[in-house]
């Protein structure tokens, strides 16, 4: 008869079913001499070394160290519940869950996840089925810092636990698989490699912080497409990271660049369906990838910065739809919504399509009123909106260029100053001012003209 840790009363012990009573928190370490089962007492020994009656459950904290003479690690079943996974090496087998064809199977840590061994893996057997690890309760934390998850969904936070934290560090590799983050993840100086000839996905619907990240295929400088992020909460992507991937958001993306660590680049694509795209404190940003685009094709393009490639708002060609897309340099987030005067720079083209180009108006002085520098040219087919401050009331000929190009191709379709008053000034005392649009063969401004003198009564 194994030696157990102390349980429940014989009366008061759980059913494998029912393993979330167990009465006291144990340390286990798989052993794997019967088939791998999960359910399997003869699996698990006590960290003294001693066999245990009963399989983990939801409170007991299971170590896979690979000292154990099967090809794999594999556990089977279909909902699995424990405190906290660890899976350390160094090794050379993998953590396997193995599903039976057609069903799911889950494993669920209620505390913490970690996976630190370089050739370390957590794969899936399923046929017909899927896998998925759940880190999602209240307070757990995820750490993955070496390894392999393949053909495994992986839940951190999403659905609720928003207090979930998540680490990525190192080199670690995502194949085939979508991680999902719902709490708080960070992949500062990480990379998560793709294997050829599959993607992965990660999915941000918490708060997502990546300093100098990398998402690419596991062959440096292919530069292909290997999956896809996506953001629908917030999101900081700084400092020389790399995306080897299409990107797309429907939240808040903070681009920012570091005189000293780099700036990021898309090599795919960039894409914005809602949400806003903010570079922060004069930020670089590289489009490197196909067309050096950035696609804004709703929501809108604020901050402060230069975007090194081409970029279009709204929906373009055969995909016109109506949008909201909107570029307003230097509106910046925050309660209460702070407005403050910024520059966007395009170093290629910049095109407007069914889209809104919004600009303040503080001063004709460099620095006192938004603008937009295209090095190439602007193709303007959207709307223009203008908000000159009420307080400021030049003299007659002053002018703000608040658009630069090479050249201006089209016209913007419709054009509004929120501002439309009169005003008198010294050197006209006798004759109202007021703002007036005026295309140019580089740009777009306004400036103050006079209002016409009244012909004299007959």
């Amino acid at each position: 008869m194994f030696v157990a840790r102390p349980l429940c009363p014989p009366s008061a012990r759980p059913s494998f079913e029912q393993l979330e009573d167990r009465c006291v928190p144990a340390t286990l370490i798989y052993a794997g001499v019967n088939n791998g089962l999960w359910s399997d007492p003869t699996n698990w020994l006590e960290d003294t070394g001693v066999a245990t009656l009963d399989p983990p459950g939801p409170n007991d904290t299971v170590i896979f160290d690979g000292n154990v003479s099967l090809p794999k690690e594999t556990w089977t079943g279909g909902v699995t519940e424990v405190a906290s996974v660890i899976i350390d090496g160094p090794w050379d087998k993998n953590i396997q869950i193995t599903t039976a064809q057609h069903h799911s199977s889950s494993l669920r840590v209620n505390t913490s996840f970690t996976m630190n061994a370089a050739d370390a893996g957590l794969t899936s057997g399923a046929t017909g089925g899927n896998s998925n690890l759940f880190v999602s309760s209240h307070g757990a934390s995820f750490t993955w810092t070496g390894g392999t998850i393949a053909d495994v969904n992986v839940n951190i936070g999403y659905g609720g636990d928003s207090d979930v934290t998540g680490t990525i560090g190192g080199e670690v590799i995502l194949s085939d698989s979508l991680l999902i983050n719902g709490g708080t993840l960070s992949a500062d100086f990480a990379t998560v490699k793709v294997p050829p000839d599959v993607i992965s996905e990660i999915r941000n619907y918490g708060t997502f912080s990546a300093n100098c990240f990398s998402f690419r295929d596991t062959i440096n400088n292919t530069h292909r497409d290997v999956g896809l992020i996506a953001n629908y909460g917030s999101a900081t992507i700084k400092g020389d990271s790399r995306i080897d991937s299409d990107f797309e958001n429907y939240g808040h993306v903070r681009l920012q660049s570091d005189p000293n660590l780099g700036a990021p680049r898309f090599w795919v694509s960039y894409r914005q369906f809602s949400g806003q795209t903010e570079l922060y404190n004069d930020a670089w940003v590289h489009m490197s990838g196909p067309g050096n685009h950035m696609h804004i094709h709703n929501g809108k393009l604020i901050g402060n910065g230069t975007i090194v490639g081409n970029v279009t708002l709204g929906y373009e060609g055969a995909d016109n739809y109506a949008s909201t897309a909107t570029i307003d340099p230097g509106w910046t987030t925050g309660y209460p919504e702070s407005y403050t005067i910024g520059t966007i720079t395009i170093t290629h083209s910049f095109a407007l399509h069914d889209a809104t180009n919004a600009m303040r108006i503080d001063g004709t002085a460099g620095g006192s009123f938004d603008k937009v520098v295209v090095t190439g040219y602007a193709d303007l087919k959207g709307n223009l909106t203008v908000n000159p401050s009420k307080d400021y009331k030049p003299a007659n000929g002053k002018t703000v260029q608040f658009l630069t190009a090479s050249e201006v191709k089209n016209d913007f379709e419709t054009k509004t100053l929120t501002y439309t008053g009169y005003w008198s000034h010294a050197d006209n005392p006798d004759r109202q001012h007021y703002w007036k649009f005026r295309k140019t063969g580089t740009g777009y401004e306004i400036y103050v003209d006079l209002v016409p003198t009244q012909p004299p009564p007959p």
